[in-house]
């Protein structure tokens, strides 16, 4: 084997390690990232169907606990001024809109 042969041998085995290492590095991210999202499905699905409880019970000077994220609340007051269209928004998969209007929240 001459130099030559050698040098091109070992540059094809060091790109081949660095392609390597490349894709288990982008297997793992795509792990976590698998598994950080099964975890937020976990989190909706299992509060979807939860009981509905006060606003004032979940909201305070405290942060909110990972566990009552997309937990259903009750809430009292009234709709302030005309709703916001936002058109364009995907709804059951067809085009559609969702319309927001500010609320304001009764005292308690």
């Amino acid at each position: 084997m001459g130099p030559e042969l050698l040098r091109r041998a070992a540059t094809t085995v060091l790109v081949a390690v660095v392609v390597a290492a490349g894709c288990v590095v982008a297997g793992v991210w795509q792990w976590n990232r698998h598994t950080d999202r099964a975890a937020a499905i976990t989190l909706v699905e299992a509060n979807y169907e939860a009981t509905a409880v006060p606003l004032e019970q979940l909201v305070g000077t405290e942060p909110l606990p990972p566990g009552d994220v997309w937990r259903p609340v009750t809430v009292e007051g009234r709709y302030l001024g005309d709703p916001v269209l936002l058109r364009n928004r995907p709804v059951g998969g067809v085009p559609g809109f969702h319309v927001l209007d500010p609320l304001v929240v009764t005292e308690g």
